[in-house]
């Protein structure tokens, strides 16, 4: 606690209040002997006594706590002390940053400058900035649907011929004379 603190005011106001009602007590006695014991007395002495040891307790309490507090601040002037070179540095390296691409950007500038000299290209500048077309352009769903349903129509008739080629149905006279090899006498036509 600071001698500034509100505790520490009040009980020193109190303390203050008790001496005066001790001294006012003083000039009330009548004569120098006392043959009985002042309780009021005693029991303002003793508060005296126990204000005055709170407040030897509470400046004991605040040494401790100044003892305490002395290596942190210590270490909180270290660390603001670290903090500024830390500051510094980082400036530092976003302005060599930016530096660097600076001339990274000339570089690439210089490049392309000579590369038109050597290619005798005049003046180069952009006419118009480049735009997103409002509607986008067909990428060839069209032409790629006709495609797969011309194969898949040739596919399907390919498919159609190798099944007809590779069966062994026999369905006419032609097939009979055909697989056997022997004229056909008679065919039932309905079954």
């Amino acid at each position: 606690y600071t001698s500034k603190s509100r505790f520490i005011i009040d009980k020193e106001n109190e303390i203050a209040a008790l001496r005066k009602q001790v001294e006012g007590m003083q000039q009330h006695v009548v004569g120098d002997t006392i043959i009985a014991q002042n309780r009021v007395r005693e029991t303002l002495t003793q508060q005296l006594l126990a204000k005055r040891s709170l407040v030897d307790s509470l400046r004991a309490k605040k040494r401790a706590l100044m003892q305490e507090i002395a290596p942190y601040q210590a270490r909180l002037n270290l660390l603001n002390d670290s903090t500024f070179p830390m500051g510094k540095l980082k400036k530092e390296f976003d302005t060599a940053r930016e530096t660097h691409l600076l001339y990274k950007q000339k570089a690439e500038e210089s490049r392309i400058s000579t590369a038109m000299d050597e290619e005798k290209i005049i003046n180069v500048g952009i006419i118009q900035a480049a735009m997103a077309p409002i509607l986008p352009l067909g990428r060839g769903l069209i032409l790629a649907t006709a495609l797969a349903s011309v194969a898949g129509l040739a596919l399907g008739v390919c498919i159609a011929f190798a099944l007809e080629f590779f069966n062994l149905t026999i369905k006419s006279e032609d097939d009979i004379e055909r697989f056997l090899g022997v004229p056909c006498l008679a065919t039932i036509r309905q079954f």
